[in-house]
């Protein structure tokens, strides 16, 4: 099967801090918090990320997300839609793939040269 991904992805764990989900960007504007809850990648690419949450999170949901990159000063911010959610095992664990929604350009590029570094 063709790579259709407009970045390379790979498999490894940073930290993440995310939200709750929201409906969309003027609900999540209205409260103002931010993202709270600590999780690790399962992947990640300059395009999105997977990561793990104890909760289901519905897809087209709209989430706040900051990343740690080791190497990188500072956390990485945005926020992202939610494409995918999967239950995985018995102990309620969730993969949830988000794609980036308003990750800056400067941000996008320190993890693309992230996952390419890690790649070689």
């Amino acid at each position: 099967m063709e790579e259709r991904r407009a970045f390379q992805r790979i498999k490894i764990s940073v930290s993440v801090w995310h939200g709750r989900a929201y409906k969309n960007h003027a609900e999540l504007r209205k409260e103002e918090s931010g993202p709270e809850q600590f999780s690790v990648t399962k992947d990640i690419s300059a395009g999105g990320l997977v990561f793990i949450s104890n909760e289901t999170m519905p897809v087209g949901s709209i989430v706040e997300i900051k990343i740690e990159i080791p190497g990188v000063s500072g956390f990485i911010e945005c926020t992202g839609r939610v494409v995918r959610t999967e239950k995985k095992g018995q102990d309620g664990a969730y993969e949830v793939a988000v794609c980036f929604l308003d990750l800056k350009s400067a941000d996008r590029k320190k993890l693309d040269d992230f996952v390419k570094k890690e790649a070689d």
